[in-house]
């Protein structure tokens, strides 16, 4: 079963650990100091919002676009299984904020009681050794680890934790005119609210789950 989610390239066959991205935005329900930087939005070199659907199947194989999601929350994603152990998961998203061409979420997750069937995710060995976008962000690492390193959590259970960062990005000059051609004239004020929200879900205290969304609007 796909797991509905919610929210630069692969240039070669060697794994780099991506580290943390600094970013001026305010993460929104935390106690974040200035030294505390937001996740990277990319992994593999895939950059959430920049790289499309085709760009990864081109890299990682011609892995089957499902649906997921319904009504103004439908999506289509691509799933992908490390070769050695296939319950190691990696899954795509695209949906309105991406305009269901760019990806704008990814679930990076590891003998997770909700992963897919292997036989439904193309194997691919650059996950056979991966296990996440940092050295602190990984499958396997612990909540005490994830909480020194990001803060107190917007949302906590006793299974899962969530972050969540609120900032602003101006529109590129096309973007300003797609939207003067949409609405009739240009946007007061060209700025698009954004919303990156991470999950992470534990089994027995370890990483099993890592989940990164990308939300765009205005």
């Amino acid at each position: 079963m796909m797991i509905p989610l919610r929210i630069a390239i692969f240039l070669s066959l060697v794994i780099y650990p991506l580290g943390m991205l600094s970013a001026p935005q305010q993460a929104s329900g935390t106690a974040k100091s200035a030294e505390r930087d937001e996740p990277s939005l990319e992994i593999f070199g895939f950059r959430l919002g920049v790289t499309t659907v085709q760009e990864i199947q081109s890299k990682l194989g011609m892995a089957k676009i499902e649906n997921c999601g319904t009504g103004t929350e439908h999506c289509t994603q691509i799933c992908y299984a490390a070769w050695h152990n296939p319950n190691k998961i990696l899954i795509f998203e695209s949906g309105f904020s991406g305009g269901w061409k760019k990806i704008d979420g990814f679930s990076l997750m590891s003998n997770f009681a909700e992963t897919p069937k292997p036989r439904q995710c193309k194997k691919t060995k650059v996950l056979d050794e991966y296990f996440g976008p940092s050295s602190t962000l990984r499958l396997g690492a612990s909540r005490n680890e994830l909480l020194a390193k990001l803060g107190i959590p917007k949302k906590e259970s006793r299974g899962s934790i969530a972050y969540e960062w609120n900032y602003r990005m101006p529109m590129t000059p096309s973007e300003v005119q797609d939207q003067k051609t949409s609405f009739g004239k240009l946007p007061s004020d060209p700025q698009w609210d954004v919303t990156d929200t991470l999950e992470l879900h534990f089994v027995h205290g370890s990483i099993a789950l890592i989940s990164l969304h990308h939300d765009v609007s205005y």
